[in-house]
């Protein structure tokens, strides 16, 4: 089997104050702290396989006043550091999104001069059916998630789903009800993309602390699900607003924990 190459892409920072996001008490360490969160998805490539894991935008009309980072000037947007990066997008054949929030399929669409188009159109996109709520539509949702939709390109995934040759799709409600999270396998190799089960390492203290907008029953059990499977298949884990890989371990009392993969 080909070896899987993992491409991180970066393409902005929402500001997050810990204390209003996780409804900390004042008395908590981190009750103090805003951070300049990434916004990242994931190039996945195995053999010919191209594939990826949202489609992430820095749209700052998209982007509530709270989690704008003052005077910021973005990174290049997704589409362009995919080229600068030698990955075409006519390439891609799979597209998973892990939840409807904005910062995570704006950049599914293009404009053109006579609207927009498919910035994927060779790819089969993938969204949580629980997050499908084209009643709701704004200009926003119409010319992303619709567009899509209107094409014929857009799967809504029930359950789990075997995207073949060892891409598996899970669900994982909490952040949303159609929240999913992508497992790759490729021989011994087995990685998770988690999406936003966790949004800052302050979750990884606490099972239970999640931010205030989650289903927090759904979000918890999703988390102990995730650290569960991860620590027994010695899994690493990417999510989109924490850098870097992680995985889960067992710590000298037998806690799972998570540590960095360095």
């Amino acid at each position: 089997m080909s070896e899987l190459l993992i491409t991180p892409f970066d393409v902005g920072r929402l500001r997050f104050d810990l204390a209003a996001i996780y409804d900390l008490p004042q008395s908590h360490p981190s009750a103090g702290r805003v951070i300049d969160a990434p916004m990242i998805c994931y190039h996945l490539q195995q053999g010919e396989r191209s594939v990826l894991l949202d489609a992430t935008s820095y749209d700052w009309e998209e982007i509530s006043k709270a989690l704008r980072v003052p005077e910021y000037q973005p990174p290049p947007a997704l589409l362009e550091q995919m080229k600068r990066r030698g990955i075409d997008r006519g390439d891609v054949d799979t597209v998973v999104i892990t939840h409807a929030h904005f910062d995570h399929y704006g950049a599914l669409s293009l404009r053109q001069e006579d609207g927009y188009a498919l910035a994927f159109p060779s790819a089969q996109h993938y969204l949580g059916a629980g997050d499908w709520e084209p009643e709701l539509f704004d200009d926003f949702d119409r010319r992303t998630l619709g567009l899509v939709h209107d094409h014929g390109r857009l799967t809504l995934v029930e359950g789990a789903a075997d995207l073949g040759q060892g891409l598996m799709i899970l669900p994982a409600a909490g952040e949303t009800a159609g929240h999913q999270v992508l497992r790759a396998q490729s021989g011994e190799q087995t990685v998770y993309f988690a999406g936003d089960l966790y949004h800052h390492t302050v979750e990884f203290g606490a099972v239970d602390v999640n931010v205030y907008w989650a289903d927090a029953a759904q979000m918890t059990a999703s988390k102990r699900w995730l650290m569960e499977t991860a620590a027994a298949q010695e899994a690493a884990v990417y999510f989109s607003h924490i850098a870097g890989a992680q995985r889960v371990i067992r710590d000298a009392h037998g806690r799972l924990v998570w540590e960095a993969v360095v």
